[in-house]
């Protein structure tokens, strides 16, 4: 009974790793392969990143 609950346990643990895995893999291809800056038109934007330091 005790292998029953061990194997239950860890069959659950395996599936909750795959799970994250998924998800993260699933979120990192939604993203954009390239951005392009809308101010100026740049793939190296440097407007942003001085403004972002401003605040």
């Amino acid at each position: 009974m005790a292998e029953f609950f061990l194997a239950l346990i860890l069959a659950a643990v395996i599936f909750i790793f795959l799970w994250i895995g998924l998800n993260r893999k699933r979120k990192n291809r939604d993203k954009p392969v390239s951005y392009v800056c809308s101010d100026c038109g740049s793939m190296d934007c440097t407007c942003h990143k001085a403004y972002d330091k401003k605040e």
